[in-house]
């Protein structure tokens, strides 16, 4: 299982599916489901005040609050001083309110599912590609079968027939492919779906320069082509 801190891009922003293929590109769906990232956020004072209600600690911190300056400290910014409270674990200022709670715990004034409660909401492992589909990765990873349309002509359509059985409902897309140049979706789709095995795609009289290309979205994908 890969367990590591918050992945980011370039930009600074938590990387989406394909950022993170592109940086692990050996990388598997059985990879991208495991993959752990460490989360860190602010805790705003209504999430402290139900934290320490569920864990019986509000009547414990006003007690303390009486005698205790620190304590009389925490209490004062739930009243409405501090907007947000840093717990996080890569922040100085986190860490030094971690302390804090420590401290609270020592003399009583919270309990430690409290201290547990809050540390855990403010710093937690996320798996965020869990429900990765088998069609969300390849389309990550660019994985398709292609088949050669051969003889193409403006005015005719194109049949496919699906031998396998595909996973998963899908897009079969159409591709050009001219000499020095790179493919060009020619944007003419068909929607597929495990119930059925023959398809048209209608072509509309679309003008192709080079070759015409069909592609379905899963690797050694058995299927045929032929012109209508």
């Amino acid at each position: 299982m890969h367990s590591m801190q918050i992945t980011l891009n370039k930009q600074g922003q938590v990387m989406n599916l394909s950022q993170y293929i592109i940086s692990n590109p050996s990388a598997t769906l059985a990879d991208v489901r495991l993959y752990e990232e460490s989360i860190e956020r602010m805790v705003s004072p209504d999430m402290v005040v139900s934290i320490l209600t569920e864990t019986d600690s509000v009547l414990l911190l006003q007690e303390k609050a009486k005698t205790d300056p620190k304590a009389a400290g925490f209490l004062l910014a739930l009243s409405g001083t501090v907007s947000e409270y840093n717990l996080m674990n890569s922040s100085a200022v986190g860490v030094k309110q971690q302390l804090l709670l420590v401290y609270l715990l020592s003399i009583g004034a919270i309990t430690e599912s409290c201290k547990l409660g809050l540390l855990s909401y403010a710093n937690y492992m996320d798996k965020p590609f869990l429900n990765t589909t088998q069609l969300q990765f390849n389309h990550a990873k660019k994985i398709y079968t292609e088949k050669q349309v051969t003889g193409y002509t403006n005015g005719r359509n194109i049949k496919l027939t699906l031998i396998d059985i595909i996973p998963e409902n899908c897009t079969a897309t159409t591709w050009g492919k001219d000499n020095g140049f790179d493919y060009e979706n020619i944007g003419k789709i068909s929607h597929l779906s495990p119930d059925n095995q023959v398809y048209k795609i209608k072509m509309n009289s679309v003008n192709v320069d080079g070759d015409l290309f069909v592609r379905i979205p899963f690797a050694n994908f058995n299927f045929t082509i032929e012109l209508m």
